[in-house]
């Protein structure tokens, strides 16, 4: 089994290929989570970290963890 499709199997249930179903096609997800499509995958990744941090930037900024220039320089760094 290849790397991607371990973690297609660890990351079973945890809605990730739910999310990812909403940039590819149902069939080519199956196929990304199986460890056949590595380009697929390794992009949907891409998306997901790229979201998440961006997810966590907003929290952070909405809850005053950031100051303004440290948000802009992080804003910057994903932009």
């Amino acid at each position: 089994m290849s790397y991607v499709g371990a973690v297609g199997k660890l990351m079973g249930g945890s809605g990730f290929e739910e999310m990812c179903c909403e940039i590819f096609a149902k069939n080519a997800v199956v196929h990304k989570a199986n460890g056949h499509a590595y380009a697929r995958a390794l992009r949907a990744h891409s998306f997901s970290q790229t979201v998440i941090g961006l997810l966590i930037l907003e929290y952070c900024e909405e809850n005053g963890f950031l100051s303004g220039s440290d948000v802009e320089a992080l804003r910057e760094i994903h932009n």
